[in-house]
């Protein structure tokens, strides 16, 4: 008896916290990283080639990639 209570209550578990969501990764479009020299900047910089769709793999600063990501978030929640 015990059994069937815990699977019930289980199953209940699984349909209360259900979401029809997909999780995503946020970082799957990064292909690569490097650190590179700016010399505009005068430092070491972060870059990481990114690809979100079918058009040719790019090198971005990470930061920039952050603040995309961010911005996103942002523009969802309204």
């Amino acid at each position: 008896m015990n059994d069937f209570l815990d699977n019930l209550g289980a199953n209940q578990y699984q349909k209360m916290h259900k979401t029809s969501r997909k999780m995503i990764n946020p970082i799957s479009v990064v292909k690569n990283t490097r650190m590179s020299y700016n010399r505009f900047l005068d430092k070491n910089v972060k870059e990481v080639e990114v690809q979100f769709k079918n058009e040719d793999p790019a090198w971005i600063p990470y930061d920039t990639l952050l603040s995309m990501m961010e911005w996103e978030l942002e523009v969802k929640r309204g």
